[in-house]
């Protein structure tokens, strides 16, 4: 080998490389629907808050008609009095404003003389209940006087008789009637209003 000449470079092989495999991206799992889930949640509580509750009420409402119809209603011809009837026997009555006493009220009960505005009678398991609302001009010292007499005399004894400037309040039982009477009397703007109150006498 001569000075001139050179050693020549050894050759080198270019070493391929292989790109590393993609890893295939995760696949991200589709949501689901959740819309039918929601429409059957929606339907029970429409159900529980609406549809119950409207068969319920129509039912309750076909009951009491049910039991009104059973015992049957009667009103008067002058469209102020009525009279409802229960299957059992139970009755209410009103007579309004015809000014009138109720039906079968006690003999032994007297009224002040003056006019009736309002009358009742309850019927409950056989025992009777009247109510009669009176009105007159008289003071209320003239309505406590009668009062007075008439629950201490024919059987009655009062066992409450309080007054004042503008009414009052009696009390009274008759044991021979077996009854118990009430009659609360106030005066206003000219007028003396009388209640009356009858229920049976409880045993002692």
């Amino acid at each position: 080998m001569t000075d001139t000449e050179k050693p020549s470079k050894p050759k080198t092989e270019a070493v391929k490389t292989e790109a590393p495999t993609a890893t295939p991206a995760a696949t991200t799992p589709a949501k689901k629907d959740n819309t039918k889930t929601i429409l059957i949640v929606v339907g029970v509580v429409v159900v529980i808050f609406v549809v119950i509750p409207a068969i319920l009420f129509t039912v309750l409402a076909g009951v009491v008609g049910h039991k009104i119809a059973d015992g049957g209603i009667k009103v008067s011809n002058d469209g102020q009095s009525a009279t409802i009837k229960t299957k059992n026997g139970d009755e209410i009555s009103t007579g309004g404003n015809s000014q009138t006493l109720p039906k079968d009220w006690p003999a032994s009960v007297t009224t002040y003389k003056g006019t009736i505005v309002n009358s009742s009678r309850l019927t409950i398991e056989g025992k009777v209940t009247y109510s009669v609302v009176i009105e007159t001009k008289d003071d209320p010292a003239m309505v406590a006087s009668m009062l007075s007499q008439a629950f201490s005399t024919n059987g009655w004894v009062a066992n409450l008789d309080n007054k004042t400037n503008d009414g009052g309040l009696i009390a009274a039982d008759n044991a021979a009637a077996g009854l118990h009477v009430q009659v609360l009397y106030t005066t206003k703007d000219g007028k003396t209003t009388i209640s009356y109150t009858v229920v049976p006498k409880t045993a002692e």
